[in-house]
């Protein structure tokens, strides 16, 4: 029987780099989809500067849970399958920057760990979105 995902847990932490933060009217959301899909079956998102850290200083560090939205997830079934979609929606000029991991919990006791890497999104020089397969190491 496969191990179908219980969890999904994010690791995200600001650059240092200048301007890396998010401000008062941009959202970030981090998807989970097949590839060549976009429904969503994981999703988070949340608005600049929401007090949990990660968006309100450069070098910041947030800790969350993207919400599952398929139950029959399982290990095999996302392992280079799916990706996890990163986007900024802003008002005017913005960008963000950093490096995220992802952390998988499955109903076998197991876990695994994705690094999506470092990423740099925005609206001033680069694209709003970014996103990467995911393989598990």
């Amino acid at each position: 029987m496969a191990a179908k995902l219980l969890r999904l847990q994010a690791t995200l932490r600001t650059s240092s780099a200048s301007g890396s933060n998010l401000d008062n009217d941009s959202k970030m959301t981090v998807k989970v989809h097949y590839i060549n899909q976009t429904i969503p079956l994981a999703i988070y998102d949340f608005i600049g500067k929401d007090g949990q850290g990660g968006s309100t200083r450069e070098g910041d560090q947030k800790i969350f849970d993207i919400t599952l939205k398929d139950s029959s997830l399982t290990r095999d079934g996302l392992n280079g399958k799916a990706e996890i979609e990163m986007r900024i929606d802003a008002v005017g000029r913005d960008h963000y920057a950093g490096g995220v991991a992802f952390l998988f919990f499955f109903d076998d006791g197991s876990t695994a760990l994705f690094g999506f890497g470092n990423f740099a999104i925005g609206t001033f020089h680069e694209s709003n979105t970014t996103n990467q397969v995911i393989r598990f190491v």
